[in-house]
């Protein structure tokens, strides 16, 4: 396991534990806002992920120091990622991410609507605290077929700009 896997998973726990009443309101709220919309999420259906996008953007500007959309071009369809940072004035970084597309016509959601709600709620929790490092969270689309492991996949793209 690397090193700032570790480091992730230790301040979610730690975080976790330190939250007397993890809100299961929101969670499950966050889980139906993203899952129930009206066509799934995947590549074919950009005004639902532009939705859910924007969901995201709105969530985590309550929390986080800096939120931006990366947009990108696929086949002649712009597309867009998600990015809330922390701590930006550190310089060691931590990137933890999660996708919101999905594969076929299915809501997704523990594949992978439940890594982003898992970050809506760790965005949360880091809201006013401060960091050693610089830490990007990071929601991005065509992380499924028939993007997966080609060039255009959401998470490729995302590394050439953190």
């Amino acid at each position: 396991m690397k090193k700032s896997t570790i480091i992730i998973l230790t301040l979610f726990a730690f975080n976790l534990l330190k939250a007397n009443n993890v809100d299961t309101l929101s969670i499950k709220q966050h889980l139906n806002k993203i899952i129930n919309t009206e066509k799934p999420r995947n590549y074919k259906n950009i005004e639902t992920l532009n939705f859910v996008a924007d969901y995201i953007f709105n969530e985590f500007s309550k929390y986080a120091d800096t939120v931006y959309y990366q947009y990108f071009i696929v086949n002649n369809k712009e597309y867009k990622n998600v990015i809330c940072r922390f701590g930006s004035e550190n310089s060691k970084t931590i990137v933890v991410g999660a996708h919101y597309d999905v594969y076929g016509n299915q809501d997704g959601a523990d594949d992978n609507t439940s890594g982003v709600v898992g970050l809506l709620e760790l965005a949360k929790l880091f809201k006013d605290k401060s960091f050693d490092y610089y830490i990007d969270m990071l929601a991005y689309e065509l992380e499924k077929s028939p993007y997966f492991r080609t060039k255009n996949f959401g998470e490729i793209i995302l590394s050439k700009c953190v």
